[in-house]
Order: structure tokens, then sequence, then C-alpha cells
């Protein structure tokens, strides 16, 4: 496991902890910081990053959450792996 990897599952895990029982970062609605940390987490959620997510489904609902919300997923583009490049 790489050094993002690793510093990856870390934040992870404390994420995971933290939306246990909640919709969204603050709880039942969308709020910016949804959209801050959403963003810089978009990359590492996408499968072909091979973060280590397994066990971690508070954050994968979240992210699933974050995409359904109209404003995100209009704004989101339509293969992700291109933004990174």
């Amino acid at each position: 496991m790489g050094a993002a990897q690793t510093a990856m599952a870390g934040t992870s895990a404390f994420f995971d902890i933290h939306l246990e029982g909640r919709a969204y970062m603050f709880g039942d609605r969308v709020t910016v910081t949804d959209f801050a940390v959403g963003a810089l987490s978009a990359l590492a959620l996408n499968p072909q990053s091979r973060m280590p997510l397994e066990g971690h489904a508070n954050i994968i609902a979240w992210y699933q959450r974050l995409e359904a919300v109209p404003s995100w997923s209009i704004t989101a583009p339509a293969r992700l792996m291109e933004a990174a490049e």
C-alpha cells in the first residue's frame, strides 16, 4: 500500500465514523461542506483510484446521496477520470 493509500485509510475511517447516522456531513441537509469534501473526494472514490474504501459504507452512501443532489450532478464531469487529466 502506497503512502497516499495509507493516509486515505486513516481519513476514511474518521469520515465513516463521523457519517454514522447522518445523511450529510452536518446532519440531514446538504451544506457547502459536503460540496467541498465531495469535490476533494471525487477522484479518490472512483474505483480506478484503488483507494481502500472497503468497510466504509457510510462514505459510499454519503457520496451516492451527494451525486443525487441536482446542483452537484449537473456540474459533475460526465466522465470523472477525464477531469483528472
